[in-house]
């Protein structure tokens, strides 16, 4: 690890969202930056080819579900996803019962590649967001290194198009509960 692990970590609306702070090492030598993605796409690859430690990172960011949802056994499917400029996602969802967000490498301009998760609270679509009324708006969170999000499948989300000569680099693990647990 290069530091603590996760720290951090803070919950929004009465809903269960984390939003804290992991670093997970690096391999050292990767030339994904000498191998930019083409503008608007994502290239898929498997964390070992990034992650110097996959396995514990895996089973770490496994850990933070297990203990905050109070279940014992979870499958977590990591892949770590390279952005290209352009790339975005205008709104999804997870099929998984949570998904997890972090940010490896790769800081950007303004919300260049920034994550937002929308307020997920009955009647929030709805509602006008007026200043200094939390209803409605959607929480964004940066993408800078070392930033975690961890959220149910069913909030809606979206990514911002990724600003040009920003190639972030981005773990992502769909964590499913397993029957029982």
């Amino acid at each position: 690890m290069a530091d603590d692990g996760l720290r951090a970590v803070t919950s929004y609306w009465p809903t269960r969202i984390w939003v804290g702070q992991y670093t997970p090492a690096l391999r050292q030598g990767h030339p994904w930056r000498s191998a930019p993605c083409p503008a608007g796409t994502v290239r898929l690859c498997a964390p070992a080819q990034f992650l110097a430690d996959p396995e514990v990172c895996v089973a770490q960011l496994g850990q933070l579900v297990r203990q905050t949802a109070g279940v014992a056994e979870i499958t977590v499917t990591a892949r770590v996803e390279q952005w290209g400029e352009g790339y975005e996602v205008p709104h999804g969802y997870s099929p998984a019962d949570w998904q997890l967000w972090c940010y490896l490498d790769g800081t950007g301009e303004d919300d260049s590649a920034a994550l937002a998760l929308h307020d997920p609270r009955a009647g929030a679509a709805s509602t006008l967001t007026l200043p200094g009324l939390p209803w409605g708006r959607p929480l964004i969170v940066a993408a800078r290194p070392g930033m975690l999000v961890v959220h149910p499948g069913w909030v809606s989300y979206a990514v911002h198009p990724v600003g040009v000569g920003h190639q972030p680099l981005v773990l992502t693990a769909a964590i499913t509960l397993s029957p029982g647990g």
